[in-house]
């Protein structure tokens, strides 16, 4: 699991440095360049420039194969974790045609019924000759499990999973990680990782009331070494 990091969204270029009563502050803002002021001396960048990535969702690729016979049973269960909650989601089917195709077109209906209720971290279910194919939601985490089983005495079934490739500084990656969706004015942007370095209270406090060190800033595309120059 990602560790958790408080989201800045920033829409114009990065502002100048400003002095106050002998501190020095980074300016930057969704509006404007003095929205947010970080006192320079309290934060350490943790990354270079992270550009945009559009990044691929985790995937389970299940294998239908060897000879089931009719009646066999098979149970496919898919876990799927947030920061809320799991839910475990059992699909069982009966086999009435022993092609491994059939098997495998009738576990996509039944997944696709899933989605179209309300089925959250799940966008598609997808079949070609046996093999069938379910993909995520999200573009920034492995959200979800496949197991599989079946009590048939020569059928199998085999699920094995891709996890996602990470995107980045897409408007999914900033409403995933708690950004409004009205403050994404941008189609892409750089992000910056930075951390509150003081033995203090630490200023941030996510949607979920947790306190978080960790800042992930989001600037408009090229504004990503401006900010790293400004600590």
């Amino acid at each position: 699991m990602a560790f958790k990091k408080f989201p800045i969204v920033v829409n114009v270029p990065v502002g100048l440095n400003t002095i106050k009563d002998g501190v020095t502050y980074v300016n930057f803002g969704v509006k404007d360049a003095s929205e947010y002021q970080l006192p320079q001396k309290n934060f350490v960048v943790n990354s270079g420039v992270i550009g945009t990535n559009g990044g691929t969702a985790s995937k389970s690729v299940i294998t239908f194969a060897g000879t089931y016979a009719i009646n066999d049973q098979i149970r496919v269960t898919i876990t799927i974790k947030d920061s809320a909650q799991t839910l475990i989601k059992n699909f069982v089917h009966t086999v009435t045609d022993i092609s491994v195709t059939s098997i495998a077109v009738a576990f996509k209906g039944l997944i696709e019924a899933a989605i179209l209720e309300g089925l959250p971290g799940i966008a598609t279910a997808a079949n070609v000759a046996g093999v069938l194919t379910v993909t995520s939601s999200s573009l920034v985490s492995n959200n979800f499990s496949v197991t599989a089983y079946t009590a048939s005495a020569s059928g199998t079934v085999t699920p094995a999973f891709t996890p996602a490739t990470q995107a980045e500084g897409i408007p999914a990656v900033l409403r995933e990680a708690g950004v409004p969706a009205a403050d994404i004015t941008l189609a892409t942007y750089d992000t910056v990782l930075l951390t509150y370095k003081q033995d203090a209270a630490i200023p941030f406090i996510d949607s979920e009331g947790k306190v978080v060190k960790d800042v992930k800033v989001f600037v408009p595309t090229g504004q990503g070494a401006a900010l790293i120059a400004r600590f």
